[in-house]
């Protein structure tokens, strides 16, 4: 018997391995047939000159080259085969791909994760004068992230406008919030985050040390480079930064931190060089994150991990090295406060700050977990996604 076919648009980088299994598409491909489309040159051609043009091991993950190139592999697929998109359409060229497989009458999904919080979710008051500076700042030192972010808003508001043409025949809606795009039908997700930690049953180990989520700190190449912009901060000054404030907390609580590595990261490094020779693991997190003594961050989503656990959470920023990411500050100051976390500037000596580490606040940490983590509790995505893809009729590859 074949194998229902399902086609995962991606936009942006695919992480071979790590987002096959991010994405549970292992788990899917046991009993639907998956190929992943991955069109990052073509929404985004400037990056072209990129190492994104190499091909996978697994040849169910194809990566196009051109529009041309990606409507040629579709013309012959089934009508009925169903496309899921790992996000919205945030660009113009995203837009003109989700409209062709519209065209062709294809079924349709579109995944908002909405595994972090927005300002609109609390109704904090606002400092009109302090928002409009801020935001003349965050222009000046980013434009083009700016002009990414005004295209989001407008071809949110196209989407709304012809909702006719551009309803998507399901959403797969993480978090509490309602979403504001048209959508026959509404599915209810977890966050991947919380999906991951149900396939990894860790048990509780008391192991001494502190882990820090690393985001990449520059090294890496971040969403910054999706908007053909760089990161703000000077590598060698901000390592240099954050090793010191690591060997202060250290010696402050006499336990060894280790790291995290940022997907992006090398695979083969078992301890970074850059940070005190500190060790640094690859696609453990999870686990990672459930045995340690606190959390160390920037503002990551991987802090669901944090919150799922009941981790304590230090928030950490380089008031010299990060004062023109006026977006990324004001977001993870926002997102330490709503679950009571501290927020300390690595560029200061901490050695007499007493409460550098808060309680964890168990009715934030329940609430955010409400929120932005859990839907439907101990079910896994993939469990939820074949659910719905059975519900449907005459899906065939």
């Amino acid at each position: 018997m074949k194998k229902n076919k399902i086609i995962f648009v991606h936009f942006n980088r695919f992480l071979d391995e790590f987002d096959w299994k991010r994405y549970e598409l292992d788990l899917l491909s046991k009993k639907y047939f998956i190929e992943v489309h991955i069109l990052i040159n073509v929404v985004h051609p400037h990056l072209k000159h990129q190492n994104y043009s190499k091909s996978y091991k697994n040849k169910n993950i194809k990566i196009f080259q051109n529009l041309d190139e990606w409507k040629k592999k579709i013309n012959n697929y089934n009508r009925n085969n169903h496309f899921i998109f790992q996000t919205f359409p945030y660009n113009f060229i995203a837009l003109k791909i989700f409209r062709i497989i519209k065209k062709k009458k294809f079924k349709t999904s579109i995944i908002y994760i909405n595994n972090l919080p927005t300002y609109d979710d609390y109704k904090k008051k606002i400092n009109y004068f302090e928002n409009f500076y801020k935001k003349f700042l965050s222009i000046f030192f980013r434009p083009k992230h700016s002009l990414a972010t005004l295209k989001k808003i407008i071809i949110s508001f196209i989407f709304k406008v012809f909702s006719k043409n551009l309803n998507a025949d399901f959403s797969l809606v993480g978090g509490k919030k309602k979403i504001n795009y048209p959508s026959k039908k509404i599915i209810k997700i977890n966050s991947w985050d919380y999906s991951n930690s149900l396939r990894r049953n860790f048990s509780a180990v008391k192991n001494n040390y502190i882990l820090y989520l690393s985001d990449g700190e520059t090294r890496h190449q971040s969403d910054s480079q999706l908007w053909n912009t760089k990161r703000v901060e000077n590598t060698n000054l901000y390592l240099k930064n954050l090793n010191k404030f690591f060997d202060a907390v250290e010696k402050k609580y006499k336990t060894k931190i280790i790291i995290a590595a940022h997907p992006r990261s090398n695979l083969k490094l078992k301890k970074d060089l850059q940070l005190g020779n500190r060790k640094i693991f690859f696609d453990q997190t999870c686990k990672l994150t459930k045995n340690a003594k606190f959390i160390i961050s920037f503002g990551s989503s991987a802090l669901s991990y944090a919150v799922l656990y009941n981790k304590p959470i230090l928030f950490i920023y380089s008031s010299s090295q990060q004062s023109k990411n006026i977006s990324g500050n004001k977001f993870s100051n926002f997102f330490s406060q709503i679950i009571d976390c501290n927020r300390v500037d690595i560029d200061k000596n901490i050695s007499q700050n007493k409460y550098l580490i808060k309680k964890v606040n168990s009715e934030l940490y329940r609430k955010f977990k409400v929120n932005y983590i859990i839907n439907l509790k101990y079910m896994q995505n993939y469990k939820i996604i074949s659910n719905y893809i059975n519900k449907l009729k005459n899906i065939s590859p």
